[in-house]
């Protein structure tokens, strides 16, 4: 499951994403201290942002998203990292074109396991496990037998319901979150 909103199309229209700092799914050593996200079209600050979450849900952008300079076409948003392993940028822009409304999201990775780069190096490549590999030592010689395709697949939708239940939760937590920040005047809606 990859966690990623763009277009494959070669000309993006309406205020989608076209590149970000750090790139999605980027396994960095060190933490970054700003998140940019370059979109296809003007957005427009009022109606944009973005957010970055740490793996526990907590959001960790330390202010709201602005304009890069004079660039309408870039937001940035400063964040401050924890011992998190994955961060998840979620992002909604307005097109000053058209109107248009856009949203998103993407990871990227700081110092994780060894394990974790594995099954993400494996998940970008389009399998959930290794490739087959034969190993030759001086003593002797062994293969490993590939899964069969019926296990690939089976492993892949839970590792896919695994992480799409992991942001599930984590976008749950934060309408929570936002709901309880709400004045009580305004949340009294639901009691009607």
């Amino acid at each position: 499951m990859l966690i990623y909103t763009g277009s494959a199309l070669a000309q993006p229209v309406h205020g989608e994403y076209v590149s970000s700092v750090p790139a999605a799914n980027a396994m960095l050593t060190k933490a970054p201290t700003t998140v940019t996200v370059r979109f296809s079209e003007p957005v427009d600050p009022n109606l944009s942002d973005i957010q970055v979450y740490d793996v526990t849900g907590r959001l960790v952008n330390t202010a709201p998203a602005k304009l890069n300079g004079n660039d309408r076409q870039t937001m940035v948003v400063p964040m401050q990292a924890n011992n998190s392993e994955i961060y998840l940028v979620t992002w909604h822009n307005t097109s000053t074109d058209e109107g248009h409304r856009d949203s998103g999201s993407f990871r990227f990775f700081v110092n994780i396991s060894p394990m974790l780069k594995g099954m993400v190096k494996s998940e970008l490549a389009g399998h959930p496990m290794m490739a087959n590999t034969n190993k030759t030592t001086p003593s002797r010689s062994t293969t490993t037998t590939p899964l069969p395709g019926w296990l690939k697949v089976l492993l892949a939708g839970i590792i896919g319901l695994l992480a799409g239940s992991a942001v599930t939760f984590m976008m749950a937590r934060h309408q929570q979150q936002h709901k309880a920040s709400l004045p009580q005047a305004e949340n009294t809606l639901e009691k009607k």
